[in-house]
Order: structure tokens, then C-alpha cells, then sequence
């Protein structure tokens, strides 16, 4: 995982793909990367690593729940990833 700071946003690289958290609106942007599938044994996304609860509830959940589920993705990917099962982005 890499960090950059932008500014007043806040950008983590994990794979080919990116986190924002915006701490001026004090939201998270969805990390969805449009490459769905999820993982029978975890529950995850093979994309983007959250549950099928956290996608659907991705919109109302307050931003503390939201960064605490961001903060948590690039650990169940590193763990997709090691099983094989992570569809990331190659086109960096």
C-alpha cells in the first residue's frame, strides 16, 4: 500500500487502484473499481475488497464506519491477492 497526500485529500494505492479520503468533507469516496465478483469463502470483493453489506450500505454509512471500511480494504486484498483472487486493474 502507498500513501500520497494530495492536498487536502488523501489517496492509498493498493494494486492498480486508489482510496481517496477527502478529510475537508470528511467523506470516503467509493472504492468500487467496476470489477465485481465476490469471494464464496470471505465474502469479499475481488475488486475492491468490501463485504456485499458494505457496497450496499456504501452511501449511508457514516464516514467514520466508511474510512474505518477503507482503512480495512488494503489488508483483504493483500489476502484476496495471495489466494489468486483479486481483480485488479493492470493499466496503470
Amino acid at each position: 500500500m502507498q500513501q500520497i497526500a494530495a492536498g487536502r485529500m488523501m489517496l492509498y494505492r493498493v494494486g492498480g487502484y486508489g482510496i481517496q479520503l477527502n478529510s475537508m468533507e470528511r467523506s470516503v469516496r467509493s472504492p468500487c473499481i467496476d470489477l465485481c465478483g465476490f469471494d464464496a469463502s470471505s465474502g469479499w470483493c475481488r475488486g475492491c475488497g468490501r463485504s456485499r453489506e458494505e457496497v450496499r450500505r456504501w452511501r449511508n454509512l457514516r464516514p467514520g464506519e466508511a474510512r474505518k471500511v477503507a482503512a480495512d480494504l488494503p489488508q483483504r486484498l493483500s489476502k484476496l491477492r495471495a489466494k489468486g483472487l483479486t481483480n485488479d486493474r493492470t493499466d496503470d
